[in-house]
Parts: C-alpha cells; structure tokens; sequence
C-alpha cells in the first residue's frame, strides 16, 4: 500500500462515454464535485470479488509470475488470455471518439528540472538565477513535494513552507 506513484494496485476508471480515462492511480487523481470513478479490479464486482480466491495460490505465482506458462494447449490460449486480462484489473478504453481539443507545446529549455520537491525547487531557483531558460516539471498539482505534508519540515532552519 503507498500514498503515491508507487502504489500499483489503486487503479480507477474516471469519466464516462467518450471521456473515461482507464488505468488512473486513485492515490494521483484529483478529487473534484461530480467526480465519476469506478474500480477496474474485481470480478464479478469489488463488494464480492471472486478472483480474490486467486490469493490462496499466490505462493505458486510469485511477482513476474509468466502468464505464457499456460500456451499449453494451445487452442485454449485466447480463454488464458481473456482471464489473465480481466484478473490484471484493466480499464476500458472508451468505445467513441474523443470529442476534446488539446493545445500542445513545445518547450527548448537550458535547463529542465524534474521533480518540485525541495531539491527541484532550489535546482530550477539557481538555474533561473543564472539566467537559463528554465522549466520545472512535477506530477503534482502543486510544487512542494514532501514539504506539503510535512509542517514540522525546516531547510537551512526556516520552516519548509
């Protein structure tokens, strides 16, 4: 269990009709009125999910458990493959055309900082400092990283904030 990108099993399915985005982390997904989300995992639902069962065998299937161990015989692959899928939790992509606009951009930066925490902020301040062309990526909605959960966090014995 994690509170972040590391966190591989919280997956939702967000939006309907041609707007459900599959495969979201529920941990990065920012929460808004009207937010429409749904698990992908659970079979046949998540109140009663019966591929939990699969957990009484799990010491037979170990992390990176090769779904291809079951090619054989081979006409029963495509069954194989359709559980594996629907056990893998995936979302389903949407079934009509995206009916958005997207503006894209193009950046030529001197410096290009990944990561807003405490260390990106001060690396994008010197380089913006120096006078190169500078852009601060984060996959938060917000700069700060661990300073944002953190009220007790002092840098160089100023509050982190």
């Amino acid at each position: 269990v994690g509170a972040g990108t590391e966190e591989p099993n919280a997956l939702v399915q967000l939006g309907v009709g041609a707007l459900t985005t599959p495969n979201l982390k529920a941990t990065q997904v920012e929460l808004y009125e009207g937010l429409s989300a749904r698990p992908t995992s659970g079979w046949p639902s998540l109140e009663c999910d019966v591929k939990s069962l699969l957990g009484l065998g799990a010491r037979f299937m170990p992390a990176g458990f090769y779904s291809k161990t079951f090619k054989w015989p081979r006409r029963l692959w495509p069954l194989y493959e359709a559980l594996i899928r629907k056990c893998a939790g995936f979302g389903a992509a949407p079934d009509m055309p995206d009916p958005e606009c997207y503006d894209h951009l193009h950046h030529h930066v001197d410096v290009l900082v990944v990561g807003a925490g405490a260390c990106g902020l001060l690396a994008a301040l010197q380089a913006g400092r120096a006078g190169l062309k500078t852009l601060l990526l984060d996959e938060q909605s917000e700069p700060g990283g661990w300073l944002l959960s953190d009220p007790a966090a002092r840098i160089d014995g100023r509050d982190g904030d």
